[in-house]
């Protein structure tokens, strides 16, 4: 009973720091700030839900960096937007249905039925996302509005790629047992990503390609040795799958992506 009460005690604080109005934004990242930090001596919190601790944390941070930015007014409008973007996500591709999609084509191999349908959606996607990124560049600095420009020229670029001949690709990618590869390397993957990138991305074991971390890519060369590294291991690692095919498909996706952005001429100079 005593979890119970803290852990809804937790929630409606939360719900109420986000509520307040903009005088009080100072006092509302204390209560942010002060809830992250109270997590650890809540012995009764240790089988809580960490995803809502996480997303106390990032929304303390994300307060912190409007306010820095002189737009504290952008954050209630930044959280409005990330709720519209979930739900445009969650309208778009429903996993249940899509997995099950999945499973009726793949005996006969005619998953290009399942990915034409979701690619046709691909530029309602993009259009929720860049008005999410819209929002949330109210809140940026200048280097990270430099990154969301190459993001956004990626995925809008990758999603192209992918959805090329009925997303042919992806279809190929499951066919030959792609998510099982990824599953069973999943740890080494990670390990990965925390020897390129951990020095400048210390969260980067909690969401590897989430918004916030994605920001804080770097393409100068430094910066790019290491997205480069990140995919030679990151390939190595799947080729020890018993079909090294989603290695190669990795491997050309990644390969791609350098292509479109800077990287491209900083490593080959």
């Amino acid at each position: 009973m005593k979890s119970i009460t803290t852990a809804v005690l937790l929630l409606v604080l939360c719900t109420s720091a986000y509520s307040l109005p903009v005088e009080n934004l100072s006092s509302t990242n204390d209560i942010l700030k002060q809830l992250a930090g109270a997590v650890n001596k809540m012995p009764e919190l240790k089988n809580f839900n960490t995803s809502v601790i996480f997303a106390i944390k990032k929304a303390s941070d994300l307060l912190t960096k409007c306010v820095e930015n002189g737009q504290a007014n952008a954050f209630q409008a930044i959280l409005t937007t990330h709720v519209e973007m979930t739900d445009c996500v969650n309208s778009l591709v429903n996993v249940k249905e899509l997995t099950a999609e999945i499973e009726k084509y793949k005996p006969t191999g005619e998953l290009d039925v399942v990915f034409e349908k979701y690619c046709n959606r691909r530029s309602t996607l993009q259009g929720c996302m860049t008005k999410y990124m819209n929002t949330m560049e109210l809140c940026m600095d200048e280097k990270e509005k430099e990154t969301k420009k190459i993001i956004m020229n990626v995925t809008a670029s990758l999603l192209e790629f992918l959805c090329h001949k009925n997303g042919d690709r992806i279809g190929l990618f499951m066919l030959t047992d792609g998510p099982k590869c990824f599953q069973k390397k999943a740890q080494e993957i990670q390990k990965c990503a925390n020897k390129t990138f951990g020095s400048y991305i210390p969260d980067i074991s909690s969401n590897l390609v989430g918004l916030d971390n994605l920001l804080k890519l770097k393409f100068d060369r430094n910066g790019c040795m290491d997205i480069s590294n990140f995919q030679t291991c990151t390939v190595e690692e799947l080729e020890k799958c018993e079909d090294p095919t989603a290695a190669n498909i990795v491997f050309s996706t990644l390969r791609y992506v350098q292509k479109i952005t800077p990287c491209e001429k900083l490593l080959t100079a």
